[in-house]
């Protein structure tokens, strides 16, 4: 059984950027300064030799999704759960974004493995 309202769409961890979000990151245009300012400022940083400047930016989260069943107002029945993990990867060429790769990875939880997280 899940609580909650019908839109949520269960637990997250980290710092994933929504497809709004992505869909204003263009391509040649914008600048590390900019993905910064809309994504967030802690990504992960890769760095590529042998000029050793950041050459790409990397968010990663999971979210705990119920697959609900029968819906009873804010009430449920849950099937499954999956695991999402989610990966976004933006490159770049010199100081502008060169590209944005999205991944994301689904897993079914065993009943015992959804209960302790």
């Amino acid at each position: 059984v899940h609580v909650g309202r019908g839109d949520a769409t269960g637990r997250a961890r980290g710092e994933v950027p929504s497809q709004e979000v992505l869909a204003r990151i263009q391509p040649g245009e914008s600048t590390y300064e900019d993905v910064l300012r809309l994504v967030g400022s802690a990504p992960e940083e890769e760095q590529r030799l042998p000029s050793g400047e950041i050459r790409a930016v990397i968010y990663r989260g999971e979210r705990l999704v119920p697959h609900r069943g029968r819906r009873f107002g804010w009430l449920a029945t849950v099937s499954h759960w999956e695991m999402e993990n989610h990966e976004v990867q933006i490159d770049f060429d010199q100081d502008r974004v060169r590209d944005i790769q999205a991944r994301i990875r689904r897993t079914r939880q065993t009943p015992s493995a959804s209960a302790t997280v």
